[in-house]
């Protein structure tokens, strides 16, 4: 064999361990954000890609999910009905008449700085920590001081949820508690409560306009209560050794459902209902909270029993009518290589 023939087949060989160490050295990037938007569900993935999964065989919409990763979305957001995200320049709302995201503002602050974006009445509002901006208006909402700790003038945000007539956000202070406010978003006043024993992990709302509001505590043990707000005939709960860290209404069969640690379960009646153990999960420190807690914040309900649990280390759990698997996503090569960066750092 000639000298040029060993060096093409040894350029080959190089080229082929690349090519096998690149296929097999991939894992799947958890979810940073995920929503529900019509027939899909989309997650901002951890690797920065985004992801779209048909609801009618949770298969990859790789057409739709090209044409989202286009403008590099830094944050989601989606009311169901409609669209909406933010990257380094500017916040867009998704156009299904044209298939692409359709910008609708500049972003004049550095986005590092961006808690959270939601929607509210179609329009898009970006969650700072010292103010809320209505980009489709350009109007800015400040903070008030949060009384209770010093008169902080910042969120801590652990929650927010954009009700019928105005805005709720829950913040967290470790063990030292947090705030429930609201925005009323025609006139600017902001009402706020604090709770020094437990800060606010989740709030939604039921088809009669009552705010439920899921307060927790990780200090030397755990606890949860859930209070409504707006109707004074229904009924709350607090629970010792339990975690309530996200809560949902479901327009199904108007009930409250939630995550319990590592459990999904249902609220009716004061009563906690569990209904499915997750099994085996992985858990993280909370940046606001004391303690360590399971990496789920969001659980998004899809249809009459069946529900899906985004976790930011385990990916996407599907609950199924009794069953529960893990949903296959994309696996990604720089999410590997930064697994692999944690570990020898």
């Amino acid at each position: 064999m000639t000298k040029g023939n060993k060096s093409v087949l040894g350029f080959i060989l190089v080229i082929f361990i690349l090519l096998a160490f690149y296929l097999y050295a991939r894992e799947q990037p958890p979810p940073v954000k995920t929503v529900l938007y019509k027939n899909h569900i989309i997650s901002l993935l951890f690797d920065g890609s985004v992801e779209a999964l048909r609801l009618s065989d949770w298969q990859i919409d790789r057409r739709f999910t090209s044409a989202l990763q286009k403008n590099n979305p830094d944050l989601l957001c989606s009311d169901s009905k409609y669209l909406g995200m933010v990257n380094n320049s500017a916040a867009y709302i998704w156009s299904d008449d044209e298939f692409r995201w359709r910008k609708i503002a500049l972003i004049q602050r550095s986005n590092k700085n961006i808690l959270d974006i939601f929607l509210f009445n179609q329009r898009l509002f970006i969650i700072y920590p010292k103010e809320i901006i209505d980009m489709l208006k350009n109007k800015v909402y400040k903070v008030p001081e949060l009384r209770g700790l010093g008169d902080r003038d910042y969120l801590r945000l652990q929650a927010v949820h954009a009700g019928k007539d105005s805005i709720w956000f829950g913040t967290g202070q470790g063990e030292w508690g947090g705030h429930l406010l609201r925005l009323e978003v025609e006139t600017g006043e902001w009402w706020q409560s604090y709770n020094p024993f437990q800060y606010v992990n989740s709030i939604t709302e039921d088809r009669e306009g009552t705010i439920w509001v899921a307060r927790a505590m990780s200090h030397f043990g755990a606890e949860s209560s859930l209070s409504p707000f707006g109707n004074p005939n229904k009924k709350g709960g607090f629970w010792k050794d339990r975690y309530l860290q996200v809560i949902v209404y479901s327009k199904f069969d108007d009930c409250l459902y939630g995550i319990d640690g590592n459990q999904l379960v249902k609220f009716q009646g004061g009563v906690f209902e569990p209904i499915i153990d997750l099994g085996k999960i992985r858990y993280e420190r909370n940046s606001y909270a004391v303690g360590v807690l399971p990496a789920i914040d969001d659980l998004l309900i899809v249809g009459k029993d069946v529900f899906l649990i985004p976790h930011k280390k385990d990916g996407l759990l599907l609950y199924d009518r009794g069953n529960i698997r893990k949903l296959g996503q994309t696996k990604s090569f720089p999410y590997w290589l930064y697994l692999r960066y944690k570990e020898f750092r």
